[in-house]
């Protein structure tokens, strides 16, 4: 058998124990390896973020780009026109009416009588009761065939818009709460999500009276009068408001 001198035998064993403590090193390197990669690979859950609700009031008009009913304007819009109605002058621009008040020009609905040729674009038609009527931003109108003309009317009961006028009010009278616009009142059906005009009842108070109103004498004693509804001022708690107190 061979002999090694001692001193090779050293040597090998030195490079021996260099081998395993070279394969431990390593070993515990990928171990280390494994573990980060295992840590990395973990990802927690996260719950998922809060939604945030809009909640849009479903009477506000969101798209109108019309100017209030009530606002009022110094000067009337470049390229109105004049129309006459019982002797008193409205202003018509785009569809919108002006009134001519103490305080400048005041945006209401058409007067019923007004005329026009033509009908403002974006009308909508409609049929109340098997009559034809043709709707714009708070004023109908009714087809008079015989001048080939539409003649603003008084709103007709039982008719319905999508959408309503801005400048509207909301009224409560007990539980049921209805819309005010220029002497019109209307209801509105969740449902098939309309509004429907519709007769005040009586009791219900405005706080004031609207533009065109006409005194008239009933029953011997002085009533306003619009868009067939009776009013009489009344106080309540110090202020002074009109009721709705009969119907043409």
């Amino acid at each position: 058998m061979l002999r090694l001198p001692d001193k090779k035998k050293r040597n090998i064993l030195a490079i021996l124990v260099i081998l395993m403590a070279g394969l431990f090193v390593m070993e515990v390197l990928v171990d280390d390896l494994y573990a980060v990669k295992k840590k990395v690979l973990v990802v927690k859950k996260k719950k998922p973020a809060k939604k945030t609700v809009v909640v849009v009031n479903p009477h506000k008009n969101p798209s109108s780009h019309h100017p209030r009913y009530g606002t009022v304007i110094v000067t009337p819009p470049a390229g109105h026109r004049v129309i006459k109605v019982r002797d008193v002058d409205y202003y018509y621009h785009n569809g919108i009416y002006y009134w001519s008040g103490p305080r400048g020009y005041v945006v209401i609905s058409g007067p019923r009588g007004a005329r026009l040729k033509m009908l403002p674009v974006g009308y909508r038609q409609m049929v109340v009761h098997t009559v034809p009527y043709y709707y714009y931003y708070g004023t109908y109108y009714a087809y008079d065939r015989a001048l080939d003309e539409y003649e603003a009317v008084d709103p007709p009961l039982g008719a319905e818009i999508d959408m309503l006028p801005d400048g509207f009010e909301t009224i409560l009278l007990g539980v049921d709460t209805y819309y005010y616009y220029h002497g019109t009142y209307y209801a509105f059906n969740p449902v098939h999500r309309v509004y429907r005009v519709v007769l005040p009842p009586l009791g219900l108070l405005l706080p004031e009276l609207p533009y065109g109103y006409q005194t008239v004498v009933k029953g011997g004693k002085e009533h306003f009068f619009f868009r067939g509804v009776y009013y009489l001022p009344s106080a309540r708690n110090g202020a002074l408001v009109y009721e709705v107190v009969g119907w043409d």
